[in-house]
Parts: structure tokens; sequence; C-alpha cells
């Protein structure tokens, strides 16, 4: 059996533990489907780089990243739009300098994660899976959380939303039962979201193109095919 392994690298202990495991749940999908053979997908092993400048924290990720299949790199978008600052302005001038290196000293498969506008975006992408994780009933209009698919991935307070979330959730609860901080739910969280949910982002629509574009620059997966992401 072909073994498929990656690494991480992302802005913040959230990030860490949030999305690893997602990207490992995609990967499992996609290469279910539309896999070339047999393959076992490994949870990415997360990195970290001393490196101050964004170029050059790609470049030390993607040095550590040679001999791994693919590389994950995140960054929010900090816009409406991953194409207004993210991806020309971040993303690709690091990418072209990794380009100009031999291909053993570095891994050139890399796949760039940018949530819109912040991590806290996907994180709020089924409602219901936070409603049973934290286990008790919410209002998601007195929360301000009733609005649209489009709405929620653009939304620019996700992080405060999600706190209130957190805040609502344990005053329901009470003092007699568990109370959660925000960083509890990252993991669980990352194993229980739906995934079809977060497909209907269009932040999360343009990672998943990427990602197949490069398992199928590997001949990993088939060019016509389309996983379903339950």
């Amino acid at each position: 059996m072909n073994v498929l392994s990656s690494t991480f690298w992302g802005e913040g202990p959230s990030d860490e533990r949030f999305l690893p495991k997602i990207i490992q749940r995609v990967l499992e999908a996609v290469l279910h489907e539309c896999a070339r053979g047999e393959w076992e997908v490994l949870e990415p092993e997360v990195l970290h780089s001393d490196e101050r400048a964004f170029g050059d924290q790609i470049m030390d990720i993607a040095k550590q990243s040679a001999g791994f299949t693919l590389a994950f790199v995140h960054t929010d978008a900090d816009a409406r739009n991953e194409a207004d600052r993210a991806i020309p302005y971040k993303i690709e001038p690091a990418l072209q300098l990794i380009q100009d290196l031999p291909d053993q000293e570095v891994c050139k498969n890399i796949v760039a994660v940018v949530p819109v506008t912040k991590i806290e975006n996907w994180k709020l992408a089924d409602l219901n899976a936070l409603r049973e994780i934290v286990g008790v009933d919410l209002d998601w209009a007195k929360l301000g959380l009733n609005m649209s698919v489009q709405h929620r991935e653009q939304q620019a307070q996700s992080k405060q939303l999600l706190s209130n979330v957190i805040r609502e959730a344990n005053i329901v609860r009470g003092n007699r039962r568990k109370q959660y901080a925000l960083s509890d739910i990252d993991e669980p969280l990352a194993k229980r979201l739906a995934l079809r949910e977060i497909a209907r982002y269009d932040s999360f629509q343009k990672f998943l193109a990427r990602l197949k574009s490069a398992l199928i620059h590997q001949n990993i997966i088939r060019n016509d095919c389309e996983a379903n992401l339950s």
C-alpha cells in the first residue's frame, strides 16, 4: 500500500489543533474515490519555522518537507477574498522562490490553506457539530449566527462570534458541568465537522481545487474524478 505523508505549517496553536485533522479527512475522502491504487493517509506533521518574513518561512517549511508527498501552509486571508491579498502578495511570491531550488532539497508540492477571513470562519461552517460538542441547545439567532453561508464565511468578527458561542454554552451548562475554553473545541470539531458543510464555502472549494491539482500532478488521483465529501 502507498503512503501519503505531508506536513503542515500554520499561524498559531489553534490552526495546528484544527487544520491537520481536517486536511487528513479531506485527503482520505478524495483518495477513497479518486486514487490510483490503494493509499494510507497519514495526519500531516506539524512544522515550525524561526524565520520572520513570510516568504522565508515558506522556504524553510519547504526545505523541512523534503521527501514528503505534500506540504500544507496556512495563512488567513484577512479579506473577503483570498485573491485580494493572500494569494498574489504572499503565497505566489513565496512559491516562486521555491521553484528555483533543486527538487531533492525541498517539497515543491505545496498547497495553500486560506480561510476567509479567519480560521474561525471555517469552525463555524457546521453549527450542528458545534452544538453537539458543547452539549447544549443554543439560540443561533441570539448569537448572531442565523445568516447565510456566504455571510458566515466572510464574517469579519468570526472569532468573537465563536467566543460568544462558548460563553453562552457555559452559561447554559452551569457550574456543575464542564466549562469549555475556546481551545477545547478545536480537535473534537476537526473530527466531527461535516465536510459537506465546509465544502459550501468558496474558500474551501479553492483549497480543494489546489489540493486536487497537486495530487493530479503527482499522478496520485485521476483527473476526471469528483470526490464526495460527506
